[in-house]
């Protein structure tokens, strides 16, 4: 008798995600509240990361200022590849951020994490 595959756990968000609506402005507004706590918590690196997509970009924060400004970067960042589904803390890293984005009728899975162990300065 032949088994069936449900595929990976990512593939099964995947397909729930591409159902989903996109965030509501007070909805993203909130969430990325949360976001600039966590540009503030004394890391300068971060990187958004979509492997699936190949898409990798690094915001430099330099200070609590520019927490804010990198914030409203992100937003745009995220807002120029589609409609943003969700943002949220990985529970299992503290450290990091799920954001779905649905692109040309796909869902992609963003990761927002510190990234300044990644970063040689000489």
């Amino acid at each position: 008798m032949g088994e069936v595959s449900l595929g990976t756990l990512y593939d099964i968000n995947k397909s729930l995600m591409k159902k989903e609506k996109k965030l509501s402005y007070p909805a993203l507004t909130n969430k990325l509240k949360q976001v600039t706590k966590f540009f503030k918590n004394n890391k300068m690196y971060f990187m958004l990361l979509c492997n699936e997509a190949k898409d990798y970009t690094i915001f430099k924060i330099n200070n609590h200022a520019s927490a804010e400004k990198a914030t409203e970067e992100l937003k745009e960042c995220l807002l120029n590849r589609g409609e943003i589904l969700g943002i949220s803390k990985v529970d299992e890293i503290q450290e990091a951020f799920e954001i779905w984005i649905k692109m040309n009728n796909d869902a992609y899975c963003y990761y927002l994490f510190p990234y300044d162990e990644a970063i040689i300065e000489v």
